[in-house]
Order: structure tokens, then sequence, then C-alpha cells
């Protein structure tokens, strides 16, 4: 099975494990993916819609792991029951629908030691929630694939994690912050954090950069707009994000600073 870039992103922050599931599965192609290479030992591909769950029988069918994936009909994580999945994979949906899919399977979330979310877009509002529910981010990637920008966030369950713990480190680590010569008040850093992913900004991931830089270019070009048809109020918005952008991009200077 050959995945496109921004599947094969996802199936590459798997564990390896017994069982994983794959909530929104459509063609079942992640499921096979990590059978086929011995990621995890069987797994369970999930849809709310027949037509896709079709289509994945169909793919595991021709691929001879009938023994292995089977497939479930129903909405989010409530066909699998706590403790059953070691991990899951919620990708190619809204970030506003992944947040609903985890608080109405809570139980079977939490039981989880990991969680592979790939929202297509609300990510400051999604990011804000992973916070405010107990679950710490420890990975993120982004690939460019089509033409389009796509980010995977792997997160485990951790009632520590909260805003105000966020906020309490962001000024223990204030020294820091003036050594890469950012004056920021701590709740814009949090903010920058939230919309672009800590772990992004603080990693080594170039298409995160281009994206970085096409985000501003975006903004940019928004203002313009906004000039001409005099909505100051809007600018004023549009403008703060665009400091939170150049933020994020200076906020990398903190990582560089702390593995000199």
């Amino acid at each position: 099975m050959q995945l496109s870039k921004r599947l094969k992103m996802i199936a590459d922050m798997a564990d390896t494990c017994e069982v994983i599931c794959d909530i929104g599965t459509d063609h079942g192609y992640i499921p096979i993916y990590l059978v086929e290479n011995g990621i995890c030992k069987k797994a369970l591909a999930c849809d709310v819609v027949k037509g896709p769950l079709l289509a994945a029988q169909k793919h595991i069918k021709e691929a001879g792991l009938e023994e292995k994936i089977e497939t479930l009909l129903g909405d989010g994580l409530t066909p699998v029951k706590p403790g059953y999945a070691n991990e899951a994979v919620i990708a190619g949906m809204g970030g506003i629908l992944i947040t609903k899919i985890l608080l109405e399977g809570e139980d079977t979330a939490k039981s989880m030691s990991a969680l592979i979310l790939s929202p297509h877009s609300e990510y400051f509002e999604f990011r804000s929630f992973l916070y405010e529910n107990g679950y710490e981010t420890i990975m993120e990637d982004m690939v460019k694939d089509l033409g389009k920008y796509y980010v995977a966030i792997k997160v485990k369950p951790n009632e520590a994690v909260s805003v105000a713990a966020e906020l309490k480190d962001i000024e223990e680590k204030a020294d820091l912050f003036k050594k890469a010569d950012i004056s920021d008040a701590k709740e814009n850093i949090l903010k920058a954090y939230l919309t672009y992913g800590k772990c992004l900004i603080y990693g080594d991931n170039e298409t995160f950069i281009m994206y970085l830089h096409d985000e501003y270019d975006k903004l940019q070009k928004l203002i313009n707009t906004l000039n001409n048809a005099g909505q100051d109020k809007r600018k004023e918005e549009v403008m703060h994000d665009i400091s939170i952008n150049r933020l994020a991009l200076k906020l990398r200077n903190v990582s560089e600073i702390i593995n000199s």
C-alpha cells in the first residue's frame, strides 16, 4: 500500500502496538498500511457513512487482511470500547468535528496511550481544546500535498496540561525569551503556540517555515483589501494576526539558543 504524502505523515506517527483504530477511515488505506508494515497487529476501520466503509472493506479484502482489520459502522469513537485500542487516528475533517468526536468518545479517547489527530481547519480553536481538556501534544508534523498544507498532531492524555500551566511555563522562561530578543506578552506567545503549534514552532520542519511565510503573504493581501474597504476593526484584528505570525517565526530563535 503506497500512501499519499498526507496519509504517510499520519501513518508515520503511529507507534508499534497491538490495536489501532482509524476514525473516518474512508478507503481504509491507513489501517491497511499499518498492518501490512507490522506497525500494529490489528486495526479497526471506522466510519459513520456506509459508502466509504464498503470501499474500505473492498480494499481490505484485496489486501487479504480481513482477519486483521475489522470494519465498524458508527459515529466517531462510539463503536470502540474503552481500553480496546492502544491508539487512534482521527483525520480528514475539521478541528471542530474532531473536538466533537473526542468529547463524545472521551472515555475511549482517554483510555488510549496516544491519538494522532489531523484537523483541516480551526487550528487555534482545536489546539485550545487540547490544552483545556487534558491532552498533551507530544509531536507535530506538516507536509504540503497537492498544493495544500496539512498538519498532524500526536497527543496523549495528561490531566496536568492546561492553559494556566503553559502560561506559567512561559513566565518561567522569561530570561530565555529575552535572550532571543522576544519581549511579547505571555498571552501573545501562547496565541502563537495555539495558532501554529508549539512543536512545529520549535522544530526543524522546513515545510512549516514555508507555511508561515505563505500565511503572512495571505494576511498582507487581506490588509490591502481591508484598506480599500475601510474596515478598521477587522484591519486591526488582521494586523494582530500578522504580529502573531511574525512572533512564531521569532520564537524559533529560542530553540536555537537552547541547542547552542
